[in-house]
């Protein structure tokens, strides 16, 4: 099976969902949005078909939870995500530490789960200023592949190193993503040949466009 999750507009959708609330405050927001693919950690999932995604959200304090769905999995069809976490600052240090259960209802591939607990991950975030790393480890139903990416902030753009270990012929990537409004983003992606097949010429580039709008 293999391990993806949301593209790059929906995990910002899913930061500015955890960011820190009044402690005695419960807020619940919705999103949806459209992108020409499915983008995440530098692969194009859907075979240049669109995606189509939500989100559902709430948060209390520093805590907050959400489903969020997608469409364009070609490998495992319809996707809905559970996701929980914990975000906040210390000293200046900013950290989210997320658990994510990932479900695919529709048999493709004769793959299937529809279970939380059958395919999850731990991913938590730290970031300094402009600086952020993320680390991804599966912690039920993979085979103990993780991710982790180094995110440098430079006003609206944002630079991206992917690392995916073992690579198990997923390409690494650098990608630039440049955020024109809170609602519409572009991201060039340049993959980088996987560690374990040096002698494979990397992927084409990849340039994804995603437009996300909140529901009131």
């Amino acid at each position: 099976m293999k391990i993806f999750s949301k593209s790059l507009i929906a995990a910002a959708v899913l930061a500015a969902s955890a960011t820190t609330a009044n402690a005695a405050e419960f807020e619940v927001s919705a999103s949806v949005g459209v992108s020409n693919f499915y983008l995440f950690r530098g692969a194009d999932l859907g075979d240049g078909s669109a995606q189509v995604w939500g989100d559902l959200s709430a948060t209390y304090g520093s805590a907050y939870a959400g489903i969020w769905s997608s469409s364009g999995d070609d490998s495992l069809g319809n996707e809905y995500d559970l996701y929980a976490g914990y975000a906040g600052e210390v000293l200046g240090v900013s950290y989210d530490a997320m658990v994510v259960g990932y479900m695919y209802p529709d048999e493709l591939n004769g793959n299937s789960s529809t279970n939380f607990g059958d395919f999850s991950e731990g991913i938590l975030t730290l970031g300094y200023g402009p600086i952020s790393y993320t680390h991804v480890k599966v912690i039920a139903g993979g085979s103990g592949t993780s991710y982790q990416s180094y995110d440098l902030a430079l006003g609206d753009f944002t630079l991206t190193y992917g690392d995916h270990k073992p690579n198990l012929g997923t390409e690494d990537h650098f990608s630039v993503a440049y955020a024109y409004n809170d609602n519409l983003a572009f991201t060039v992606v340049l993959p980088i040949s996987a560690e374990d097949e040096p002698s494979k010429n990397a992927s084409d580039p990849l340039f994804n466009v995603a437009l996300s709008l909140p529901i009131e």
